[in-house]
């Protein structure tokens, strides 16, 4: 018990006691566990969460490696869910984290999410953002989305019943993919944290917005969608 509090003690300069044992008692799933994931992995298990969900089909390859935390000569051609559960682990043995290593699709994303209390998107697609909104919704769940691009990144906050996704790619059609930087993802990924943070302690203040980040400029814009 008290290795477990010594783990996590500098937090409290920053978060409450509650908010810490309120962080210890959520589960989070996290539906992609590359760039945005990995990152996002790593900085939910040193805030001390209880529970990670970890899915990803995918496994490390070459060209992964300029940006993907977990990316290493070690897990080239590992699952990505997989290596993420082991590196929460490492850093935390007495966290739940488990990996769901099948493809998230419309007909099995409800049952997987289920029983998590915030869900977090860091996909590579729009199809399969939406997909995952919808399924958050049915079970009544927040959600985070998060998306990087060349110097830019952007995290979304939907609520039940905002769909915000929805809104925000409404019409949008899906372009080639662009590479990114390991800072701009890690940047991101923060952000998306932040707001992981803000929602399993209650506060619901980023509900309907889309945070705008560009890294090069120094610039943070938000944008309240209706």
């Amino acid at each position: 018990m008290f290795e477990e509090q010594e783990r996590f003690i500098k937090n409290l300069v920053t978060i409450s006691p509650q908010e810490q044992k309120q962080l210890a008692a959520k589960s989070v799933f996290i539906s992609g566990c590359g760039g945005l994931g990995g990152f996002v992995g790593e900085y939910l298990t040193r805030l001390g969460l209880g529970s990670l969900v970890f899915c990803d089909f995918d496994k490390f390859e070459l060209d992964n490696m300029n940006r993907q935390l977990l990316c290493t000569g070690e897990t080239l051609g590992k699952n990505k869910a997989i290596t993420a559960t082991e590196r929460s682990l490492a850093i935390n043995p007495s966290i739940k984290a488990r990996a769901v290593t099948q493809k998230l699709t419309k007909d099995n994303a409800d049952s997987i999410i289920s029983g998590c209390d915030l869900v977090v998107d860091a996909l590579d697609n729009i199809a399969d953002r939406i997909m995952l909104e919808k399924a958050a919704q049915k079970n009544g769940v927040p959600l985070i989305s998060a998306a990087v691009k060349g110097y830019m990144g952007q995290v979304v906050v939907s609520l039940p019943g905002d769909f915000t996704v929805f809104k925000l790619y409404d019409n949008y059609t899906e372009r080639k993919e662009v590479g990114t930087l390991s800072l701009v993802a890690g940047i991101t990924a923060g952000y998306a944290a932040t707001e992981a943070i803000k929602l399993l302690s209650g506060d619901n203040s980023g509900s309907k917005r889309v945070l705008i980040i560009d890294t090069f400029n120094r610039r943070l814009e938000t944008i309240t969608l209706k």
